[in-house]
């Protein structure tokens, strides 16, 4: 996108009243400057010694040594532009009270030996060029208008940009390169930019562009992609939006804003994860209420059987993702778990029933098969064992060893048990379904002193564990 507009010679002198060309200059209004081939000030018409400066550019080492950082990097470039040929166009602020910004134009411009190119500098006052010229007491209600502007970005940690596409120049603010941790020494460009791009963006990146300087289309520009910084190496995600000026059916330029979303993005992929999540868990749900439902339809001897065990399955699974949900599906406690799903006998706990471990949070697939199972135990228990008479009682032990999650139940003192004539829903609950739905090992005993049942599973169930025990 790149012009250039070479260099002409002054016209001969014969062609030119020499009486005449300073009086029009002086009197047009416009700054006039003549830079050497190192910046320093050769020239100046009454317009620029009287308003731009008062004197700090003769001073000055160089047009480029003159106000903040920001604006010594936007004149260097300017400058670099008009030696090297091209036309660059550029905004300065006047360097004593920073009051005025000038719309600036500098060019390159031959001597007649065509020995050296100095570069010529004309510009007007930024308001005047854009709307016919504010009367004088209108300058402070545009100071005002701009200083309000700035603050806005400021609070918003807005980051402002123009891209020259005819001279390739790029003017970012200090918030912009922030954004992009650009080292101090690091001039903003093209391949700059492009390199600091999360590879999988650029194609988004480079069509956002091509629309935006197409001149069949309205010159808007709008894209969201990851930025890797410069210096610190930390990717962002950056909105940048921006208006594309054309002249010609040409793109010439683009100015634009770009900001800081990253903790959005982040906000939008969790919600992502969580929607599949639920999808994901419904599904599962949905699988193990069809089962208990078949199960228990199998098992029960009447109607009123089926809504009483099948109710009281559907409380115990809820009971599970209830303590889910009070951890936003994180995992669950095993000793909320187990103390939730004893029911209706929880104030048994500290005299019948012992439950010790760790503190130990369980991954949410497994505290929901857990949760059955243990549920399953403490209805047999209540109807054939250590809670069906009034001397048994229960312990609960659980650890995490050698990479292995391992929980025993063990029934004391209650009434001889024996192994089940048949298996119903609550034996397949606690020997099939949870070995094959968390790879685990169950151990089913039926001693003479009462029922011990044992599960063993790998310790990626395992969210957290702790070193605290629980009685």
């Amino acid at each position: 996108m790149n012009s250039s507009i070479k260099a002409q010679p002054f016209l001969a002198a014969a062609e030119l009243n020499p009486a005449l060309l300073p009086a029009v200059v002086n009197a047009s209004g416009d700054l006039v400057l003549l830079l050497d081939e190192s910046g320093r000030l050769v020239e100046a018409n009454e317009v620029a010694r009287r308003s731009l400066a008062r004197g700090v550019l003769e001073g000055a080492p160089s047009f480029t040594s003159i106000g903040d950082a920001q604006q010594r990097e936007r004149a260097t470039a300017a400058f670099a532009a008009a030696r090297s040929g091209e036309r660059a166009r550029m905004f300065w602020r006047s360097p004593e009270d920073g009051a005025i910004t000038w719309d600036l134009s500098l060019f390159p411009v031959a001597e007649a030996t065509g020995d050296s190119i100095r570069v010529g500098v004309l510009g007007r006052e930024w308001a005047a060029s854009t709307s016919g010229g504010p009367k004088p007491e209108r300058a402070s209600e545009l100071q005002i208008a701009l200083n309000r502007t700035v603050r806005a970005l400021e609070a918003g940690e807005i980051g402002v940009w123009e891209w020259d596409f005819v001279n390739g120049t790029f003017i970012w603010d200090s918030r912009m390169r922030a954004l992009w941790a650009l080292p101090d020494d690091v001039t903003p460009t093209y391949e700059v930019f492009r390199e600091a791009l999360n590879p999988a963006d650029i194609e988004r990146s480079d069509g956002a562009l091509d629309l935006a300087t197409n001149p069949a289309r309205d010159g808007d520009y709008e894209v969201e992609y990851r930025v890797i910084g410069t210096k610190d190496g930390i990717e962002r995600w950056i909105l940048a939006q921006g208006r594309t000026s054309f002249e010609n059916g040409r793109a010439i330029r683009m100015v634009g804003t770009a900001r800081d979303v990253t903790e959005r993005k982040q906000r939008e992929a969790h919600v992502r994860f969580l929607m599949r999540e639920i999808a994901h868990r419904s599904k599962n749900l949905l699988a193990v209420i069809q089962a208990m439902a078949r199960q228990t339809a199998v098992t029960a001897g009447s109607a009123h059987d089926f809504e009483q065990i099948f109710s009281a399955r559907l409380q115990a699974l809820a009971a599970s993702h209830d303590i889910l949900m009070d951890e936003d599906w994180h995992g669950a406690s095993i000793d909320e778990l187990v103390r939730t799903q004893v029911g209706h006998y929880v104030d048994l706990i500290g005299t019948r029933i012992d439950p010790t471990g760790p503190d130990i949070m369980l991954k949410p697939e497994a505290a929901q098969n857990l949760g059955l199972a243990l549920h399953e135990l403490s209805t047999n228990a209540a109807k054939y064992g250590g809670l069906s008479n009034e001397d048994g009682h229960i312990e609960i032990r659980w650890d995490l060893k050698e990479d292995r999650f391992r929980i025993t139940w063990q029934e004391i003192g209650g009434p001889p048990v024996s192994p089940p004539a048949r298996e119903g829903f609550g034996h397949k609950v606690v020997t099939r379904i949870v070995t094959l739905a968390l790879e685990g090992k169950v151990d089913l005993r039926f001693e003479p002193s009462g029922l011990v049942w044992t599960l063993d599973i790998p310790d990626k169930y395992v969210l957290t564990r702790g070193s605290s025990g629980r009685g």
